[in-house]
């Protein structure tokens, strides 16, 4: 753990970063605490916190809560991510002054400002992963607690409730693998909790309820594949369905989330669901394969700017890049105290880029370097995909900093290990 009695200046240079960012946090958060920042299903949680009608973008839970004044909204959601990084520290021995430093970091903290269920899902994925590391007691609680997470995902974001489900099963497959105790009755909560909150969806989400095509796999991946070449249209179409996707087709190649209200229900309608469904697919396919290479390029693109967050921030700062929300963000961080997110943000920055180098240098150079004791290599390198993967296909089509600081935990806690701990004789 710590030791200031011996003179490590890189703990001490850590420390203080910390202290420096918590202090701008605090001062950022002040200046922008109630202020309302929009972003994707903000106005129509605003509008479900009425009514609790929620389509199959949106969980219910996350509508109950969009119901609370601003203010309590934003203290209940920085409660949240600050009290599952401290459980996550707690169960991987990890010191607590890394819960103080993730929380303050400004995606983090932005995320908590904002009304937007993304804060609490990425609570949720640490308290999993602290619940998955105490199934190796043996005590039958946690694989049945760690399975039951999948609902209150669900009740947040329905999309987690499939993909929870896979990360799960996976968890689950190496402990029977391994031979651990109780493996078996995390499968049977993971399965019980699968098919409970697929009820659930099926009885209270209502798709279309706010005009937006049904989150088909079928259309997550032509949002996906396709995005920015919408008006590549690869198939005859009668003249009035032409014209019509031609104006919506406009509209979304500015706006991918018009995509969501005007080019998928403008399909829907004229072609039936399930050929919709087919078009999809068929037109994915074939923007794919008049352009694979740059496609697939500019795909791996994308998942890369997710994973190397906040690197690939300063890369869109520095040299611009299209198909991001870089800009938006920035604003939105500037809030109503431009001078202060600056600092902020550059000084977060300073303190990533220093952890990061200094736990790789040391890796490299000292052999007494305290081992990676929270993920090995392997698991490091899963989790960065798992996470990256969640906001590169069921989120918005381009790179938003504020949709990736799951990420961005995942490399601090990874690569920080050899500054903040020490090893134990």
């Amino acid at each position: 753990m710590f030791d200031f009695k011996k003179k490590n200046t890189a703990i001490y240079i850590f420390c203080v970063l910390t202290a420096l960012q918590v202090l701008m946090g605090v001062l950022w958060a002040i200046g922008n605490l109630g202020v309302y920042r929009p972003v994707f299903l903000s106005d129509d949680y605003l509008a479900a916190a009425k009514t609790l009608a929620v389509d199959d973008y949106m969980g219910i839970l996350y509508a109950l809560l969009a119901g609370l004044p601003p203010v309590l909204l934003e203290l209940l959601q920085i409660s949240a991510v600050a009290a599952a990084t401290l459980f996550f520290c707690k169960t991987f021995g990890v010191p607590r002054v890394f819960a103080v430093y993730m929380v303050s970091c400004p995606f983090v903290l932005k995320g908590c400002f904002e009304v937007s269920p993304r804060i609490f899902l990425m609570s949720l994925f640490l308290v999993t992963l602290g619940l998955i590391k105490k199934c190796e007691t043996g005590k039958r609680r946690y694989p049945v607690l760690a399975g039951l997470m999948l609902l209150p995902a669900w009740a947040f974001e329905p999309f987690a409730l499939l993909y929870g489900a896979l990360g799960l099963m996976v968890a689950a497959i190496l402990m029977l693998i391994k031979k651990k105790k109780n493996s078996l009755t995390f499968i049977i909560c993971v399965i019980a909790a699968l098919i409970l909150g697929l009820v659930s969806e099926k009885a209270i989400n209502r798709p279309g309820t706010y005009g937006r095509v049904e989150a088909s796999f079928e259309y997550l991946v032509f949002q996906r594949v396709v995005w920015p070449k919408t008006d590549d249209f690869g198939f005859f179409l009668p003249d009035d369905l032409e014209a019509e996707l031609q104006k919506k087709n406009n509209e979304s190649n500015l706006v991918p989330e018009r995509m969501l209200k005007g080019l998928g229900p403008v399909w829907n309608s004229f072609l039936g669901e399930k050929a919709a469904k087919k078009e999809y697919l068929k037109f994915a396919a074939s923007v794919v394969k008049l352009g694979s290479k740059e496609r697939i390029l500019f795909l791996a693109g994308h998942l890369a700017m997710i994973a190397f967050m906040p690197v690939s921030l300063l890369f869109v700062l520095a040299f611009g890049a299209r198909d991001t929300v870089v800009p938006r963000f920035m604003i939105d961080l500037s809030g109503e105290a431009p001078l202060v997110s600056d600092i902020y943000l550059t000084l977060f920055t300073a303190g990533f880029l220093f952890i990061i180098f200094y736990g790789l240098i040391r890796r490299i150079t000292d052999k007494n370097a305290v081992k990676q004791r929270v993920f090995s290599v392997p698991t490091f390198i899963l989790l960065l995909i798992y996470v990256s993967f969640y906001g590169f296909f069921f989120h918005m089509p381009y790179f938003d900093p504020g949709d990736s600081f799951a990420p961005v935990f995942i490399w601090a806690i990874a690569f920080s290990l050899p500054l903040i701990m020490e090893k134990k004789d």
